[in-house]
């Protein structure tokens, strides 16, 4: 009988290494072929990836832009450059959206976010350049106003002024002394 038992034992322990080697051998492969979200890149000789850092982030129209900006608006806001909309919205629960139309979020990006500093809870989407508007811009436009994110466009110029960005803003931003509160935006 004992003989019996530790036959059994042992093709037991046998089946399930075999199973949990299976098991892993799947996970694995799952896990190369969704690269755990790091695609695979190619290095160069060295091993290092061939990127380096941009000399501005910002382009030649988005920096004065920013700048003025900067001088119009109150304390009690923060202006976040480039923001990904996947960063600034989500997509609500039971929407019936797959894993890829979420994507397509990512690959969207607004000029510039006004969020509230306190909070950095997003106010205002910013969106500069175009004076005929596509339909990506279209598009983006859509998603922020339909998230209940104001969108506002205006136009490229060589430079700004304060009373450039105050004629776009005065209306959300009517006394910079009074703005203590921005729930009411």
């Amino acid at each position: 009988m004992t003989f019996f038992m530790f036959f059994t034992m042992a093709i037991t322990i046998i089946i399930m290494g075999i199973a949990y080697a299976d098991a892993n051998t799947k996970l694995k492969s799952r896990r190369e072929s969704k690269g755990d979200g790091i695609k695979k890149l190619k290095t160069d000789a060295t091993g290092k990836y061939p990127v380096a850092v941009r000399t501005a982030f910002l382009n030649y129209n988005e920096l004065p832009f920013y700048e003025a900006l900067m001088t119009f608006l109150p304390a009690e806001v923060i202006v976040c450059p480039k923001i990904s909309l996947l960063n600034v919205l989500t997509v609500n629960p039971g929407s019936g959206w797959k894993e890829e139309d979420v994507a397509t979020l990512a690959d969207k990006k607004v000029d510039f976010l006004i969020c509230d500093a306190s909070t950095m809870k997003p106010m205002i989407a910013i969106e500069i350049g175009l004076t005929a508007v596509n339909e990506m811009e279209e598009f983006k436009e859509k998603l922020c106003r339909d998230a209940g994110l104001r969108f506002l466009r205006y136009p490229t110029k060589d430079r700004y002024t304060k009373e450039d960005i105050s004629s776009l803003l005065d209306n959300h931003f009517p006394k910079k002394e009074k703005v203590a509160s921005f729930d009411s935006l």
